[in-house]
């Protein structure tokens, strides 16, 4: 089951990433807000004067079906949204710049041949700096301008505003004057229409001899509803017989009940039951064939022939006669039918003469009345045009602009904590996209998703006194003094580092239940990720309990083990192959105490058949072997990379462990997999993986609490260093 591919993402994961990324959201936030201020500080200041007005709504009143008409209310409501565009046109625009002669100021220097040219480039730069908005909730609006002269903004703000008034009073007399000659030349042919209507009614009346009436008087009306009630009694006594007539016809003469109750039949039919009853008793004593029988049998039959001939001639006499009701009531009805088409026609005729009658005098009539308004509303627009010079507007100036103390932009403030906000958000997302870009190895949890490999520990970045420790490498500066990293665990006991690598040694050696690993091969994915220092300092802190420990080099491309422990290369592992030299001759001291080195010697031309070949198999066994002559408690091999050579996957399957050591934030996912991958094939026993390098100021880090736990270097570190001896002790006995 992974675990860690089951594991839930839980928020301080994000505050992780965060952490790890802080440098790019610094960047983020020191860019954005340096550039932001810089260009605060150096954009020119503007400033911004505001007139205010008052605007009602307000309209014309021209004629009279207007004033109907805004007695319903506009489901848009626009009006106060059409005057903030009215101010804010062309023709607003032009007017105040014509009224002021702008294009004379030299903020406002427009190069053109014409006053109109000018006028218009002139408005043109007015509306690029005026602003017009309404204050919610009310019917006032603000009329702002922007420039970097306090003085012109409060002139061009009042001009704009001055502007708008005399834009609409004077749209406002326009309408009014251009209605006045409307109305003129609209009365004028009115009354000529009049005239023409009133000369074709009184001919309509004589030509139809049309005498206008009472409604008492109007017999055609009255005889239309008498014969049309008339109609609908007789269509309603024909359906009442036809009904009647059809229900006769579908129904059995025993079912009809004019036959059930009639005297005759009921004698017949009480006649013709009690001879039934009879016959019906006296067969039970005598044969059919006696002669009372005989006679009583004819008897009955022929009461009963005498019954159904009743019966039937009863039955067609009601139903002739309801036939002869049904035709009669169907005659009646469509005789008076054609009485009542022909009255109606009659009356359609009349009334029509007497609408359209009516209506040439309606028309006449309203012509009139249009006429009377007409002649008053002249009146009005005539008094409202005689008073230009006294303009009644909807629109009053509530405050005029004044030159402003303080500039509007840039706020530097505003701009300050926008642009602080701003960077912090793009470093976040970029922490994140970074992150998620990001296939390196950081955690445990990544080694676990990568290649399914358990995570023997964490080295945090190698530093003694605030200063990074150098690799010994074969070009290493001369002006480089700080420490090597390879023997940290030696020269700087106190340190995380060296506590690390004692961790390291302590999981190794309790990794095997009953049986330490005693041949250990340290390798990695690719190059430069640490693998020779750990191999150095893990034997060192295995030497410190009293073992024998051997360091094998059996990187026999690129060898380091002896630069790392400042010892020659002369001789070595490629010689003892190759057979030509002695392994006691060839294995020397290290330096500190029971540590080994076999370095790797001259470098062959052939190191992948030299690692697999009998004789490295038979090295691996004789250094561990018990009753060899030179044995050792624990051998450690440096090899090549896994990715990078065959000689790692060669070492690995005569192994009895093999640690991979991952550089944090710099080998890929990708890499590790392949490499543990390749491992596998080979049926190396991968013991685990080493994150080197560790960031150890990310939150939740273990390492930040040591660093805090031995802050005093002068501590005596003898009681952790106790505790990991006692373990490894016990994991040194179970091997005994």
């Amino acid at each position: 089951m992974d675990v860690a591919g089951d594991r839930q993402i839980h928020l301080l994961d994000y505050w992780q990433i965060l952490s790890r990324k802080r440098w790019v959201i610094y960047s983020s936030v020191l860019t954005v807000t340096g550039l932001v201020t810089l260009g605060s500080f150096l954009t020119r200041p503007t400033y911004t004067a505001t007139a205010q007005l008052q605007v009602e709504k307000f309209s014309p009143h021209v004629l009279p079906f207007q004033d109907v008409m805004t007695n319903y209310s506009d489901w848009r409501d626009d009006f106060h949204e059409t005057q903030l565009r009215l101010i804010q046109s062309r023709t607003v625009a032009r007017i105040a710049a014509r009224n002021l002669q702008i294009w004379k100021e030299p903020a406002f220097e427009v190069q053109a041949d014409t006053d109109e040219e000018r006028e218009l480039r002139s408005a043109e730069m007015i509306q690029g700096g005026m602003k017009a908005s309404l204050i919610r909730n009310s019917r006032l609006i603000n009329i702002s301008y922007d420039s970097h002269d306090p003085a012109i903004a409060a002139r061009l703000a009042n001009a704009i505003a001055d502007a708008y008034i005399e834009f609409n009073t004077q749209t406002a007399y326009n309408t009014s004057e251009q209605a006045t000659q409307s109305v003129s030349r609209f009365i004028m042919k009115l009354r000529d229409e009049i005239d023409e209507k009133e000369r074709k009614l009184q001919e309509y009346a004589r030509e139809r001899q049309i005498i206008p009436l009472d409604e008492k008087q109007d017999v055609q009306s009255q005889k239309l509803n008498d014969l049309n009630a008339a109609y609908t009694r007789a269509q309603t006594a024909r359906i009442e017989k036809e009904a009647r007539y059809a229900a006769l016809k579908e129904t059995s003469p025993e079912q009809v009940e004019e036959l059930m109750v009639n005297d005759l039949l009921q004698t017949l039919t009480s006649k013709h039951a009690e001879l039934e009853r009879l016959y019906a008793q006296n067969s039970s004593r005598f044969k059919p064939d006696w002669p009372a029988m005989a006679r009583l049998k004819s008897e009955l039959d022929k009461t009963a022939s005498r019954l159904e001939a009743e019966k039937s001639d009863l039955y067609q006499r009601l139903l002739g006669a309801s036939r002869e009701a049904y035709a009669a009531a169907f005659k009646e009805e469509q005789a008076l039918g054609e009485a009542l088409e022909a009255q109606k026609h009659e009356a359609q005729e009349a009334g029509l003469r007497a609408i359209e009658y009516k209506n040439i005098k309606l028309e006449v009539e309203n012509r009139r009345k249009t006429l009377d308004e007409l002649l008053k509303r002249q009146t009005e627009t005539d008094t409202k045009a005689g008073m230009a010079d006294m303009p009644l507007s909807n629109i009053r100036l509530v405050d005029r602009a004044e030159a402003p103390r303080s500039p509007s932009a840039p706020r530097k403030g505003l701009n300050f904590l926008l642009s602080l906000m701003a960077g912090l958000g793009l470093g976040v997302a970029l922490a994140f996209f970074f992150d998620y870009m990001d296939d390196s190895v950081n955690s445990a949890e990544d080694l676990t998703k990568a290649a399914s490999l358990a995570c023997l520990g964490m080295v945090p970045v190698h530093s003694h006194q605030g200063r990074r420790l150098r690799v010994v490498r074969a070009k290493t500066s001369q002006d480089d003094t700080r420490p090597e990293i390879d023997m940290a665990t030696l020269r700087d006991a106190h340190s995380h580092t060296a506590e690390a690598f004692r961790e390291l040694r302590t999981t190794l050696l309790v990794s095997s239940p009953g049986k330490a690993p005693r041949s250990l091969l340290v390798t990695s994915a690719q190059p430069r990720e640490g693998k020779t220092a750990t191999a150095v300092n893990l034997a060192i802190t295995l030497s410190q309990l009293n073992r024998r420990v051997l360091l094998v080099d059996t990187d026999l491309r690129r060898p380091r083990l002896h630069r790392a422990l400042g010892m020659p290369n002369h001789a070595g592992l490629s010689n003892y192959l190759a057979g030509s030299g002695a392994l006691p001759d060839l294995i020397v001291p290290a330096g500190p105490t029971n540590l080994y080195l076999l370095p790797s010697g001259p470098t062959p031309p052939n190191s992948a058949e030299l690692l697999d070949s009998k004789e490295f198999a038979e090295l691996v066994a004789r250094l561990v072997k018990s009753d060899s002559e030179i044995s050792f408690d624990h051998v450690i091999y440096d090899s090549p990379p896994v990715l990078s050579v065959a000689d790692a996957a060669i070492i690995a399957s005569r192994m009895d462990g093999v640690v991979v050591v991952i550089q944090a934030g710099l080998t890929t996912r990708d890499a590790v997999s392949r490499a543990a991958e390749r491992l596998r094939v080979v049926q190396a026993r991968v013991l685990g993986g080493l994150l080197n390098k560790v960031d150890v100021t990310s939150p939740g880090s273990y390492y930040r609490h040591y660093r805090s736990y031995y802050s005093d270097e002068t501590r005596d570190v003898s009681s952790s260093s106790g505790t990991n001896r006692r373990v490894e002790s016990g994991a040194r006995g179970e091997q005994a």
